[in-house]
């Protein structure tokens, strides 16, 4: 199993994909954002011929998309990520869940501790987009990543 799959227990309920290896290949992307044959295949425990199969048995479904990326000296390699369609596949009843947590966090150690969490999270997400747009090297991948 892996390790983050507790996290999605009742997600993959939800996903509509009879095939264990796809849902996997599903929740692999949706937590991190995307990867590439290699990234998958290491990742699974299978081959990159395999994954490319599943792979393509999902865009078929209209559940993943790719965008080429240059990988140094070579043709560019193929960067698969969740379409939209996938991501509704996914429960979205965070906002209670998260209210109480900061609610009790706030109780717990103070108002100052959640605006550093906030302040934590901005820096963070605005290195994960400054680095996705320093890792395109054409301009439509760039804007494509804002």
């Amino acid at each position: 199993m892996l390790g983050y799959e507790l996290c999605y227990l009742s997600t993959m309920q939800i996903v509509k994909e009879d095939n264990p290896t796809r849902k996997n290949i599903i929740l692999l992307l949706k937590k991190a954002g995307g990867l590439n044959i290699d990234q998958l295949s290491k990742e699974l425990g299978i081959t990159t011929m395999g994954i490319r199969q599943h792979i393509l048995s999902l865009e078929k479904k209209g559940l993943v998309t790719y965008e080429t990326k240059r990988r140094g000296i070579g043709r560019p390699g193929f960067f698969y990520s969740l379409t939209d369609k996938a991501d509704e596949l996914f429960p979205k009843q965070y906002q209670s869940f998260l209210l109480e947590l900061l609610s009790e966090i706030e109780r717990r150690e103070g108002r100052k501790k959640v605006d550093e969490i906030f302040r934590w999270r901005k820096n963070r997400l605005l290195k994960a987009r400054r680095e996705r747009v320093n890792n395109n090297t054409e301009l439509s991948g760039k804007i494509r990543s804002v």
